[in-house]
């Protein structure tokens, strides 16, 4: 770790900061953020001297005085405008990724579903039957068909290309 992340919010931008939210006593409620109009966006605010901060960051500096530099803020409610310093927590990118897994919300598409592929089903079928017929190594596969052998491994893990998709 490496120390504390600076952040400096003068007493006045706390008392805009929270004009700003839609605030309930009840703290296992969301707090929304009101300014802006964008539901998905993260809501900014300006401080004076930091100068444009995402507001749920603000909003567990004010409540917690620090935040690691190596962490980021994540939601325990998964609601990008709420700003309650209960639903807030530090943790790495990895944690936030596990987060999004375990909760369904990671919606990534394999093989030819996904948008991004460079390769079709016909071509991952010969990188498996090439490699099982012992014609090529994973690395020869790779300068063949232009990827990562990284790539050629995950394809042949079925991966990245599950079988039939």
């Amino acid at each position: 770790m490496s120390g504390e992340l600076a952040m400096f919010v003068f007493p006045d931008e706390v008392e805009k900061f929270w004009s700003l939210v839609d605030k309930t006593e009840d703290t296992s409620e969301c707090w929304e953020w009101k300014s802006g109009k964008g539901k998905k966006d993260y809501p900014r605010i300006h401080l004076f001297i930091d100068g444009c901060r995402l507001a749920h960051r603000v909003s567990y500096f004010i409540h917690n005085g620090k935040i690691d530099a190596d962490l980021k803020v994540l939601h325990k409610c998964d609601n990008v405008r709420c700003v309650n310093p209960h639903h807030l927590f530090q943790g790495t990118q990895y944690d936030n990724i596990q987060d999004m897994i375990e909760k369904g919300r990671k919606k990534t598409q394999k093989g030819g579903k996904n948008n991004n592929a460079r390769l079709t089903l016909e071509l991952v079928q010969s990188i498996r039957e090439e490699h099982k017929a012992k014609i090529h190594t994973p690395h020869e596969l790779a300068k063949k068909y232009n990827i990562s052998y990284t790539h050629v491994y995950g394809i042949l893990r079925n991966q990245y290309w599950p079988e039939g998709v």
